[in-house]
């Protein structure tokens, strides 16, 4: 299996940057639909440890909730795949963290972002991960 970063698109940061309208969009709809899909799921258990008697009932009304599950689901799926297909690699969806592949100084590095952060300031060599940031200069990317 191919490393996600070999086979990347590779991004200028102004190209990175254009992309940050469509991706908050897309991270913000994917982290509802993530936490929606989480309390049904737990709505289903709450439902499921408190059935008694009526088996039937509960499983009617499972199977709704279990039907909304795999549309939240399928709409994630595309989401992601959206994200995917502009060439954003996502690092943590909860956080909204992502990386877009660039080069710097002749290697593969990421430029790096999260979810309200106001633009890409950040950057990291492949293998530092988030804590291995360090700040963009803008003229060193020009």
């Amino acid at each position: 299996m191919a490393d996600e970063q070999t086979d990347a698109r590779l991004f200028t940061l102004t190209e990175a940057r254009a992309t940050i309208p469509r991706l908050e969009t897309l991270l913000r709809d994917v982290r509802e639909a993530k936490k929606t899909v989480l309390d049904v799921q737990s709505l289903i258990q709450s439902m499921q440890r408190s059935a008694t008697t009526d088996g039937d009932a509960i499983y009617t009304d499972t199977r709704v909730l279990e039907s909304q599950l795999r549309e939240l689901a399928q709409r994630m799926r595309l989401m992601l795949s959206e994200i995917s297909e502009i060439g954003v690699i996502v690092k943590d969806i909860d956080r909204g963290l992502v990386d877009w592949v660039a080069m710097r100084d002749g290697h593969r590095v990421y430029i790096c972002w999260e979810l309200g952060e106001i633009e890409i300031g950040w950057w990291h060599e492949i293998a530092a991960g988030f804590a291995g940031r360090q700040t963009i200069i803008p003229e060193e990317w020009a």
